[in-house]
C-alpha cells in the first residue's frame, strides 16, 4: 500500500533567504535642508519630484541646484550605487526610490530624501530598487508610513526593520537586468500607445475640420469666411433658447422621480453623445416650483458654466440645470449638425466665457450666437456622417484605453513574478 504526502509549497525558492535591510544596510542619511535663499545656483539637489514612482527612474528636466558648503558637499554628495528614497510625500508616492546613476552621481539631494548605501558584497542596489518599487516592498513601506500633517514619513529606524528575500548576488544581478530589460520594453511600448491615443483623440479635430470646410461655424457678428452654399444666421432665428434651473434642494420629495436632470457631473461622460440616462432625477412637482422646463428629445444642451463647451443631445425628455443652455431646433437646423457645430467651436464658446474663479457663457452671449450652416439635407448628411466617424473613433479609443491599461499593469506583473516568494 502507498501513501501520498502533500507538502507545502517552500515559501522561498532555492538558494533564496530573507534578510532585513538592517543586515545589509551599512548607511541611511537625511537629506539637506537650505533655506529657499540658498537656491537657484550652485550644486545640483535632487528633490521628491526628480524620482519618477513607476520605474525608478530620474526626471531631470526640473534639475534644482543649491549653493552649499564643501562640508556639506562631502557629506550629502551622491555617488553610483547609492539608492535615494523619497522618505516625505503623500501616502502614495512615499518610499518611491531610484538608483544614482553617472547623470546624477555628484548632485546633493534635499531633505524629503534619504541616502541608502548597501554591502556591495551582498546586496546588488538595483535589485533593491526594483524591490522596493514593486508591490511587495509598497505593502512593507506603505505599513511603516506614519502620517503627520497630510504627510507620510518613513524614518531610519524603521526602514531597518524592512525584510525582503534576497537570493545569491549574481541571481540579484541576473534579475535586476533581466528586469531593467523588461521594464524599458514597457516604457517604449507605453510611449507608441499614448502617441497612439494622442492621435485617436486627434482624429475628431480633422474630421470637424473637414466637415466645417476650416471654419468656425460659430460667431457672433463679423464673419465672413461661408462655403459655398452655406449661409450665416442668428441662431435665435433657427432654434428656441431655453435655460435650466434645480430645484430647491430643502426639498427631498421634489428629487429622485421620473424626470432625468442633467447637471455637470454628466456633462463629461455625455459629451458629444445622447443623453438617455442622468446621474439625478426630479419630478413634475420639483418642475412646477422651480425654472426648469421638461425639454423634448433632440434639444441640444450646451454647459456654459465651469466644463464650457460640452454638448449633449437629449434622447428623450429630461430637464437641465441652470449651468446649461438649450436648444429646441426649428425645422430648418438639424439637432446633430447643431451639436456637432458647437462642438467643432469650441475653443470660440470658451473664448466668449468671463468671471473671476468659475468662466461663464451668460445668456446674451449666448443669444448673439451665430451659426454657418447648409441646406437642411446636407446638414442632416454631415451629422449623420460625423456620427459615424465619433463612433469610429470611440472604438478606436476604447481599444488603447485597454492597450494602455494592459501596458500599465506589466511592470507589477513583472516584478511579482521576479519576487514570486512568502516573505
Amino acid at each position: 500500500m502507498t501513501s501520498s504526502v502533500v507538502r507545502e509549497a517552500p515559501s522561498l525558492r532555492y538558494g533564496w533567504h530573507v534578510v532585513s535591510f538592517a543586515d545589509i544596510l551599512t548607511e541611511t542619511r537625511n537629506g539637506l535642508y537650505k533655506h529657499e535663499d540658498s537656491y537657484g545656483r550652485g550644486t545640483p539637489i535632487l528633490k521628491m519630484f526628480n524620482i519618477q514612482r513607476l520605474n525608478g527612474a530620474w526626471v531631470l528636466d526640473r534639475l534644482d541646484r543649491v549653493e552649499i558648503s564643501s562640508d556639506e558637499k562631502e557629506d550629502f554628495a551622491l555617488r553610483e550605487g547609492d539608492i535615494l528614497l523619497n522618505r516625505v510625500n503623500s501616502r502614495e508616492w512615499v518610499g518611491k526610490c531610484a538608483v544614482v546613476t553617472a547623470e546624477v552621481a555628484g548632485a546633493v539631494f534635499e531633505s524629503k530624501n534619504m541616502r541608502l548605501r548597501f554591502n556591495r558584497a551582498l546586496a546588488e542596489p538595483e535589485f533593491i530598487a526594483l524591490w522596493l518599487n514593486g508591490e511587495l516592498g509598497r505593502t512593507q513601506m506603505d505599513g511603516l508610513a506614519r502620517q503627520i500633517a497630510g504627510m507620510a514619513t518613513v524614518n531610519k529606524g524603521d526602514l531597518a526593520t524592512l525584510r525582503l528575500p534576497l537570493p545569491p548576488l549574481n541571481e540579484q544581478r541576473r534579475i535586476a537586468a533581466r528586469l531593467k530589460t523588461l521594464m524599458a520594453e514597457v516604457t517604449s511600448a507605453r510611449a507608441a500607445a499614448e502617441a497612439q491615443m494622442a492621435a485617436i483623440r486627434s482624429y475628431l479635430d480633422s474630421a470637424l475640420r473637414d466637415a466645417f470646410c476650416d471654419i468656425a461655424p460659430l460667431s457672433i457678428g463679423g464673419s465672413t469666411a461661408t462655403p459655398p452654399g452655406w449661409r450665416w444666421r442668428s441662431l435665435l432665428d433657427l432654434a428656441r433658447l431655453e435655460t435650466g434651473h434645480t430645484p430647491s434642494r430643502n426639498h427631498p420629495e421634489w428629487w429622485g422621480g421620473e424626470v432625468p436632470w442633467i447637471a455637470l457631473p454628466d456633462i463629461r461622460r455625455l459629451d458629444c453623445r445622447e443623453a438617455n440616462e442622468t446621474l439625478e432625477r426630479t419630478n413634475a412637482e420639483g418642475l412646477a416650483n422651480s425654472s426648469a422646463r421638461l425639454l423634448p428629445p433632440g434639444t441640444v444642451c450646451l454647459s456654459r458654466t465651469a466644463s464650457v463647451g460640452f454638448v449633449t443631445i437629449l434622447g428623450r425628455a429630461m430637464a437641465t440645470s441652470q449651468d446649461f443652455v438649450n436648444w429646441i431646433c426649428r425645422r430648418e437646423l438639424d439637432p446633430w449638425f447643431l451639436l456637432w457645430a458647437l462642438r467643432a467651436s469650441r475653443e470660440f464658446i470658451r473664448s466668449q466665457s468671463t468671471g473671476a474663479i468659475h468662466k461663464t457663457v451668460y445668456l446674451p452671449v449666448a443669444k448673439s450666437f451665430e451659426i454657418c450652416a447648409p441646406p437642411l439635407a446636407e446638414q442632416k448628411r454631415i451629422g449623420a456622417r460625423l456620427c459615424e466617424q465619433f463612433a469610429e473613433i470611440e472604438r478606436a479609443r476604447a481599444a488603447a484605453d485597454i492597450q494602455l491599461k494592459t501596458i500599465a499593469a506589466l511592470p507589477g506583473a513583472y516584478l511579482r513574478e521576479a519576487f514570486a516568494v512568502n516573505v
